[in-house]
């Protein structure tokens, strides 16, 4: 069964600094971008409430942001309280949701019944029934500005964090020759009417790469979350289920993600 991620943007509804804790939605009953529901009356939480982390961006190699003292659904969403972790990089993200810079959490989760619509009077899609996963504090939406402030402000500090919030602190900057003519690229921007057939192959050639490694780091992220559930269930497994069983199982995983890469890579 596929698992799904659904972005909302939050209404915080509590911050105590002194606890290190922030209560706010993580989704809502709203119709999100792709004219979709998320029933909070649906919601199954009776595994996420055994190991209730919540995560940064939903990478399960790195530790958790914190954890979920509590969660529940009411008329208007899921609204959880978070207390976050006694490390730097947790203790940055809670500050950048403090200050404002950060509004939005990502709920991963398997649906498990659904209703679909018309689209317009009644969403698209409504999962009545589904399972909540895990959920996870997210960089998006970020404005670029707003984060370089948090810079100035000391807030932002950790380079890994600056790296996904896409944080630069100056303009970086390449010079590119073509036929004997240099010409200054910012970013990933060149004039088109400096460019050749070769040149646009190449860019061509090179958005397709892109795209591949987009695809695999998504693939990546499932492989991340079939070994942690692999493990979570042999940890609250019977005695019978041994260590090899669980070392097998994560060869298999990892075995059939690396066949299916290199079929995308050929």
């Amino acid at each position: 069964m596929e698992i799904l991620k659904k972005v909302f943007e939050s209404e915080i509804k509590g911050i105590d600094e002194k606890e290190m804790t922030l209560t706010a939605y993580i989704s809502t009953n709203a119709r999100d971008r792709m004219n979709e529901v998320l029933e909070p009356a649906g919601m199954d939480k009776r595994n996420f409430n055994k190991n209730p982390v919540v995560l940064w961006a939903h990478k399960y190699d790195i530790p958790p942001i914190g954890k979920a003292l509590w969660t529940k659904e009411d008329a208007g969403g899921i609204l959880s309280k978070v207390k976050f972790a006694n490390t730097p990089f947790a203790q940055e993200i809670f500050q950048l949701y403090k200050e404002g810079f950060l509004k939005a959490f990502s709920v991963g989760f398997l649906p498990k019944d659904y209703v679909d619509g018309d689209g317009e009077k009644k969403a698209s899609r409504t999962y009545t029934n589904w399972e909540l996963l895990e959920y996870s504090a997210v960089p998006v939406p970020a404005n670029p500005e707003a984060l370089s402030l948090a810079i100035q402000r000391g807030i932002l500090k950790d380079e890994g964090l600056k790296k996904a919030l896409e944080v630069k602190e100056e303009p970086v900057t390449a010079t590119l020759t073509i036929t004997g003519a240099d010409i200054n690229n910012t970013a990933t921007y060149i004039p088109l009417e400096h460019t050749d057939a070769g040149l646009e192959d190449l860019i061509a050639e090179n958005k397709l790469h892109i795209e591949k490694i987009a695809s695999l780091e998504n693939e990546l992220k499932e492989i991340r979350y079939q070994l942690y559930r692999v493990k979570t269930e042999f940890e609250q497994a019977k005695p019978e289920i041994t260590a090899d069983d669980l070392t097998q199982k994560m060869v298999e995983i990892v075995s059939g993600a690396i066949r299916k890469a290199q079929g995308k890579l050929n």
